[in-house]
């Protein structure tokens, strides 16, 4: 504007100039009196072109003195500004370095530059949010707490108080006001969707099974999240939800539940076998042996080969051998696939193709404790005393089947705790993958494996009823294992199941 002014205020003048050239200038007029007194004034002249230029000039000074001022204005502005900026500059760099200890976990650090950023001209909103944030890092959660209820008065910063407060709640196990400030965010703007994540979390940590999946079916509605995700987290609390149901009689109730989880997740191991047995208990036998068959194709687990083998025989259904193909040739390749086959070669008394079939399991580093059990069993069918021997003492020592230590010595699988069913219900559902507490935890397992029509001693059976008191005979679904050894093993066997004894 200021280039303006002086543009017109030069234009004006210049234009004053000419017109005053052109016209002349002003004219004073006197008068003389007849008796040659003094000349008296009487007026003043000037021509029209000189009045106009005379104007032009005026408004040209005016616009210079405009100009002028509003230079004046500038330069004042311009030092205010620069004062402001460099004010800019400075909480930049300390929130920088605020930032950057944070990331670090510099405690001292993180404190030293909250409190000169709380000396700064910043927001009053914005300086609480800092301040929560650095109360956070430094583990301050009730720091954090008083800064974020302080950002609820603004708000411009109420919704990353509710979230903050939501958050901080959820992590000190105070549920319930984690849960108030969550849908009170959700109450005041639907698109908060971290609000219902906090609301279902706190469900899960509830074990509110049926709340948090009331939670995930309007999640479900959003469409803003991984439906994938959802099904299996649907999965996994129904089938939380059949062991609930069925502590509480509620037989109906859990079958439906276990039949909706199976629907969404068919190779979640607990919902196939909460179906399958419950398809079992109301003689829905064939059903049963479908579910087990299609999951076995998706993703086998040792547990279904108990639950086919005991329908099979517990429906009395005819051509058993077919049903034991089928579910073979549903997965040929598995090793689940591997280790049925070589229980049916035990169990039929072929130690030779067990054996065979085993060779490749037996030659890793890796070979785990159950690998062994079943190559014991086929050297004791082979009557190979020493080698059964052998298998058993590298039983002792070897690793654990995971998915098999998923079974307990009685023959219960998934037997969770409350707080395994939430981690279960958590890493299904984000990552598709299951837990194995009881691996974790190195505690027993059924054994895996009973063999019977040895031929060993005469084709005499031999057991020892101390050995049985070690193995506790575990049990699923009506099914008794138990382990037939030479006569003298169980002894030996007795003392390797127990290092405080020493080998006869």
């Amino acid at each position: 504007m200021i280039r303006y002014l002086n543009i017109i205020s030069i234009l004006l003048l210049v234009l004053s100039a000419a017109l005053i050239f052109l016209g002349g200038l002003p004219h004073l007029i006197f008068l003389m009196p007849l008796n040659n007194e003094s000349l008296v004034f009487h007026s003043i002249y000037a021509s029209p072109e000189a009045i106009t230029g005379m104007i032009f000039a005026g408004f040209g000074f005016l616009a210079i003195i405009f100009s002028i001022a509003l230079h004046i204005r500038r330069l004042l502005a311009n030092n205010l500004l620069f004062e402001s900026l460099d004010d800019k500059g400075q909480i930049i760099n300390t929130l920088r370095a605020l930032l950057v200890a944070t990331a670090e976990g510099n405690i001292s650090n993180v404190r030293k530059r909250t409190k000169k950023l709380g000396s700064s001209s910043v927001p009053n909103g914005l300086s609480c949010f800092i301040s929560a944030k650095a109360a956070e890092v430094c583990g301050d959660f009730e720091g954090a707490i008083k800064h974020y209820k302080a950002m609820l008065l603004d708000r411009d910063y109420l919704s990353l108080a509710q979230r903050g407060l939501a958050e901080q709640y959820f992590t000190i196990t105070d549920y319930s006001r984690a849960l108030k400030y969550a849908k009170d965010a959700i109450n005041k703007n639907k698109s908060s969707y971290w609000a219902y994540h906090i609301i279902f979390q706190c469900h899960v940590s509830r074990t509110e099974w049926s709340k948090a999946l009331k939670t995930l079916a309007e999640v479900e509605q959003s469409k803003y999240f991984d439906f994938k995700a959802i099904y299996r987290y649907r999965a996994a609390l129904l089938s939380a939800e059949v062991v609930k149901l069925g502590k509480l009689k509620k037989a109906e109730e859990a079958f439906h539940a276990a039949s909706e989880s199976y629907k969404y997740a068919p190779d979640f191991p607990p919902a196939v076998v909460n179906y399958s047995q419950l398809l079992i208990a109301r003689k829905e036998f064939k059903k049963a042996a479908k579910v087990i068959k299609n999951s076995w194709k998706k993703n086998p687990h040792p547990v279904y080969a108990i639950i086919y083998r005991n329908l099979l025989k517990e429906g009395e259904i005819k051509n058993k051998e077919k049903y034991f193909t089928d579910l073979i040739k549903s997965n040929p390749k598995h090793y689940e696939t591997q280790m049925f086959k070589a229980e049916q070669f035990l169990n039929s008394g072929n130690g030779d193709n067990a054996l065979k079939l085993l060779s490749p399991y037996l030659s890793t580093d890796g070979v785990n404790a159950r690998v062994c059990i079943l190559a014991a069993n086929a050297e004791a069918l082979r009557q190979n005393n020493l080698e059964a021997l052998e298998w058993l003492q590298t039983a002792v020592t070897a690793p654990k089947d995971f998915n098999w230590s998923d079974i307990s010595p009685e023959g219960i699988a998934f037997d969770y705790t409350e707080e395994e069913w939430i981690r279960l219900i958590n890493v299904f559902g984000k990552k598709a993958e299951f837990i194995h507490p009881r691996y974790e935890k190195g505690e027993k397992t059924l054994l895996p494996i009973s063999v019977v029509n040895s031929p060993i001693l005469n084709k005499k059976k031999v057991t020892n009823k101390k050995l049985k008191s070690l193995f506790k005979e575990g049990k699923h679904q009506e099914e008794k294992f138990e382990i037939l050894i030479p006569n003298g093993l169980a002894e030996r066997l007795e003392s390797l199941l127990e290092p405080s004894k020493k080998p006869k």
